[in-house]
């Protein structure tokens, strides 16, 4: 509720007016893990687990958001991306001019991501429970593979009006979801 609350606040409407010509994408890419979680089946966790550590092979620069039930020693990823994964709590306000760009399958922080004006890109994994939440809080954007993912990213880092097209439907998207 603190994030519906404060939408007419924290959310910019006039943001890309204001800054259309200065948009610049940050270089890491961001995954929001949920290997965590139970409610969305063992097989659901597996994929997402395999799809950032296959992620984090195409990117150098790719970074697994813990969730705060996770830490850095007990989490479910292999040891291998140890460098790559940030414990949290992790801030998702505007700390830069730079649009970050965010990974997720499902889940209540694209909420707030978005209100910062960040874009989500989202994983396609249909789970076979809970999928009243799924369809609630899955990413519009999504794609069904890391090399997708390579793919989406690189479009967006060179394409400018594509970048501004994409954030266009994220904000109605947006609007549509918290009903502002």
């Amino acid at each position: 509720l603190y994030i519906i609350d404060n939408f007419p606040s924290r959310f910019n409407k006039n943001f890309l007016n204001e800054r259309k010509d200065t948009l610049n994408i940050e270089k890491s890419i961001y995954f929001i893990s949920q290997g965590h979680t139970k409610i969305y089946g063992e097989k659901t966790n597996e994929k997402l687990i395999n799809f950032c550590v296959e992620s984090s092979s195409l990117f150098s620069n790719f970074q697994c958001l813990l969730h705060p039930t996770e830490t850095i020693k007990k989490n479910n990823y292999p040891a291998n991306l140890k460098d790559k994964i940030i414990q949290g709590p992790h801030n998702f306000n505007r700390e830069s001019e730079n649009i970050k760009i965010y990974v997720s399958f499902c889940s209540t922080a694209i909420i707030d991501i978005m209100l910062n004006n960040h874009l989500v890109i989202g994983v396609d994994i249909k789970p076979p429970t809970s999928l009243l939440a799924f369809n609630y809080f899955k990413p519009e954007l999504s794609v069904k593979s890391p090399k997708e993912l390579h793919l989406l990213v690189h479009k967006i880092k060179n394409d400018r009006e594509y970048l501004i097209n994409l954030l266009i439907k994220q904000k109605k998207y947006l609007t549509e979801l918290i009903g502002q």
